[in-house]
């Protein structure tokens, strides 16, 4: 009566959806909508009965709450029209920058993580002092908060209700934290092998153990095996395990070698209910988006979409590329996606973490590059005995290969050429001639040597049915000192062969430990007396050391509150060791008349935690290291999609 503008199909709508009667009304509030835009609607009701009725029931009070009512279904229409199928929130897809902090270089698995609602990132990174921490940063924030207790922190996940996170602390424990500030909770996750973490809505954590996934309480308790490493099949790894909403079905990547080749690694989905397998799909680490599609980063950093069925927990068709150039390392992929469809990644080019030279430091954390002129991806190092070469391992598009440089200058020399292969962890011999390392480039691991000149080709020095990953000479020259892999059963063993006469090892192991704790990272004292040694026996990592070759006959501890990455002083008078909070510890040590542990000195941050093997070594003298590399205080940036559905729903069919 008073707005002779308005149209007549609006007039009739606001009529129908103030009806008395439920029936008589709109359905649903986009059918409210629709008829609001469509200029040929008519409700089927008088409407100048309507007014009529209005009018004899006559107040005014009437009058007024009907005007109320029409505003709000009005406001409840605007709300509602900017949701419509036909109008779907757009694809944002932005940089975000971590100020001041960078990606810890070496944590196994994923260092991020986003909240379930989206509105929080918890990452691991190397703060201003050098130390590897666990922060918190709300997205609409600029600021992070570093959480207090959380030590030597990787693979963060967040609980499902978004209040806690899990993480690994670096010695096989398990930590949880809580957002309210109190002191985090650690506990042992029985062989935890670091691979990736997951905190499922049945409340338990989902983690990589030498058998396959094995899951634990959140507050600790005896862990329960949920997938089976089918070695028979050529598997030897399942990692990066992912619960998928409501907690029926599991993804994780069934690894069966490791290096570049794209086929090394796919994900499985598998039914927790019956332990069926639902599926497969090529990948390292996947996620599911409400929308109904399953994503997966493969080797070399493409994400994948395909459409998938939750219920029948199915993959649906085929899957579609979606991006390029997610960060992917040896160690894992920076990627996560929160239960409402926002996702977050590192760029391959996301950090400086891939461009780095290895550093020199003093005992005081006095530091300076090797040589800033080159510089890459660096995995392990070894110094040789006369300390004026350095052997270290990189990471390249060809696979990751040896180098060896002059420590006073001069340019490096690749010692490795098998395209695709993994070589790592050089270790010299003691008249400095040859460089010992683990390569997969005949299938498995195995223990291969090389001239330090590059005067000859590589030869295979120790071929065996298990996983030869890590090895040192004596210093006599008479012994190998080596460990097998973890992740083949029976686990991590620290194992000897002689050499003979004519400097070919002998067919016959000598077992020093052996036992059903994993025992890692082997090295000799300078006499060649005494062994150090990393052993979860007690329920942590912890560095112990026993006479060699006479391994049962004493045993002492040297490291307290958990301790990785032993290397003995040249002068044979220090073990030094990555301790608590990832801070290199020197322990004065006697051996005469019998081994004791003295006082412990508390040196510098290590950066790179390499955790099977140590990423330092030391030049004579004791007193400069050399260290594997980590940008401090640069930054990172990642990419983050938000409204990833929509784009999911216009390019990947169901």
């Amino acid at each position: 009566e008073h707005r002779k503008s308005v149209p007549a199909n609006v007039e009739a709508a606001v009529h129908k959806s103030l009806q008395r009667l439920p029936a008589d009304r709109f359905e649903s509030a986009k059918a409210f909508v629709e008829a609001l835009r469509n200029p040929s609607f008519s409700a089927g009701v008088g409407v100048m009965g309507a007014r009529g009725a209005a009018a004899t029931t006559g107040g005014g009070w009437k009058v007024a709450a009907l005007v109320l009512a029409v505003l709000a279904v009005a406001t409840t229409a605007i709300a509602v029209m900017g949701r419509l199928p036909d109008d779907p929130d757009p694809v944002r897809r932005y940089r975000m920058e971590l100020t001041g902090e960078t990606l810890a270089p070496s944590v196994v698995g994923r260092r991020l993580d986003i909240s379930p609602d989206g509105s929080m990132l918890t990452y691991v990174a190397i703060g201003d002092d050098g130390a590897a921490g666990l922060y918190v940063r709300p997205r609409d924030q600029l600021q992070a908060r570093r959480i207090t207790g959380a030590t030597t922190p990787g693979m963060p996940t967040f609980s499902p209700d978004g209040r806690r996170i899990a993480y690994g602390t670096g010695n096989s424990d398990l930590g949880v934290a809580t957002l309210g500030g109190e002191p985090p909770l650690a506990f042992p996750a029985p062989d935890n092998q670091t691979f990736g973490l997951d905190w499922g809505p049945d409340d338990m954590l989902y983690y990589t153990a030498s058998t396959g996934i094995v899951r634990i309480p959140a507050t600790g308790g005896e862990p329960e095996p949920v997938t089976r490493i089918d070695t028979a099949g050529g598997e030897f790894l399942h990692a990066y395990p992912k619960v998928l909403p409501g907690g029926r079905g599991l993804v994780y990547a069934s690894v069966t070698s490791v290096g570049s080749d794209p086929d090394a690694a796919e994900l499985v989905i598998v039914d927790l209910e019956t332990g069926e397998i639902r599926g497969r799909m090529r990948g390292v680490t996947g996620g599911y988006v409400p929308s109904g599609h399953l994503l997966a980063v493969t080797q070399g950093g493409r994400l994948l979409a395909a459409p998938f069925d939750l219920a029948a927990l199915e993959i649906t068709g085929s899957p579609v590329a979606l991006a390029e150039g997610v960060g992917f390392s040896i160690n894992g992929v920076d990627f996560a996606v929160s239960d409402e469809g926002t996702l977050v990644y590192r760029e391959a080019a996301g950090d400086d973490a891939d461009n780095q030279s290895l550093i020199r430091a003093s005992r005081d954390g006095t530091e300076r590059p090797v040589d800033p002129d080159w510089q890459g991806a660096f995995t392990s190092l070894a110094v040789s005995p006369s300390g004026d070469r350095v052997a270290a391992s990189m990471v390249s598009p060809e696979g990751e290969h040896l180098w060896v440089k002059e420590l006073a200058g001069g340019p490096a020399a690749k010692r490795t050429f098998a395209n695709g292969s993994n070589n790592q962890r050089p270790e010299w011999t003691p008249d400095g001639r040859n460089i010992f390392y683990y390569s997969n480039r005949g299938g498995g691991f195995d223990l291969w040597q090389v001239r330090a000149d590059g005067s000859a080709p590589a030869q295979l020095l120790l071929d065996l049915p298990r996983d030869v990953v890590a090895a040192e000479v004596s210093p006599d020259g008479e012994w190998l000192l080596y460990r097998t892999n973890a992740l083949q059963a029976p686990g991590a063993d620290i194992l000897a062969r002689r050499f003979g006469p004519d400097g070919v090892l002998e067919d016959e192991d000598v077992p020093l430990l052996t036992t059903p704790a994993a025992e890692r990272s082997p090295t000799f004292s300078p006499d060649g007396r005494w062994i150090a040694y990393v052993s979860d026996e007690s329920g942590r990592d912890e560095i112990y050391v026993r006479p060699f070759p006479d391994v049962e006959t004493a045993r002492w501890q040297v490291s307290e509150d958990g301790g990785n990455e032993p290397l003995w002083s040249r002068g044979g008078t220090e073990i030094f060791y990555r301790g608590t909070g990832g801070r290199l510890v020197a322990a004065r040590v006697r051996t005469e008349p019998t081994f004791a542990v003295g006082e412990r000195e508390v040196l510098f941050p290590l950066y790179f935690n390499e955790y099977n093997h140590r990423g330092y070594d030391v030049l004579p003298g004791d007193s400069v290291f050399v260290l594997l590399p980590v940008e401090r205080g640069g930054g990172t940036h990642l990419v983050v999609v938000d409204n990833l559905a929509t784009e999911l729903k216009e390019k990947v069919a169901r």
